[in-house]
């Protein structure tokens, strides 16, 4: 039986939120990419909002995470798409976007967490994360 899977690109960059003069400068927000047939397509957790973008890019292309964002941190994930997941309490933030949207289980309070998490399990699918992939780019 096959199940359906998402690919996502995470892209761990610099923020502006006010919190994140706190956490690692290189890596305190992160902006997911998702591709369908026709589009890329670019979710961007603020503080304030979420914000979706259509880009006007051809789909064929893998570089636009990475032309938008030169110099960021890149990791491609896939997921099984059987549940999204939030767990207990959590904070409203750019990483619990990311589990909800993803469906990721995996407990991270600040974006470079997540991002040596993810590094950790590169290369091996972890069916109880509900990871099928991590690849850093």
């Amino acid at each position: 039986m096959q199940t359906l899977t998402d690919e996502y690109y995470l892209v761990f960059t610099k923020g502006n939120h006010w919190v994140c003069r706190w956490l690692n400068s290189q890596c305190n927000h992160i902006v997911i990419y998702v591709k369908d047939q026709h589009n890329w397509l670019k979710l961007d957790p603020t503080s304030a909002k979420i914000i979706w973008e259509i880009l006007p890019f051809e789909v064929s292309n893998p570089r636009v995470p990475y032309a938008l964002h030169p110099g960021a941190r890149v990791v491609r994930l896939r997921t099984d798409r059987a549940s999204s997941w939030l767990g207990k309490f959590k904070f409203v933030n750019c990483i619990t976007v990311v589990q909800y949207v993803t469906g990721l289980r995996v407990n991270a309070l600040t974006p470079w967490s997540l991002f040596k998490k993810l590094r950790k399990l590169q290369g091996k699918p972890y069916p109880a994360k509900n990871i099928c992939s991590v690849q850093i780019l």
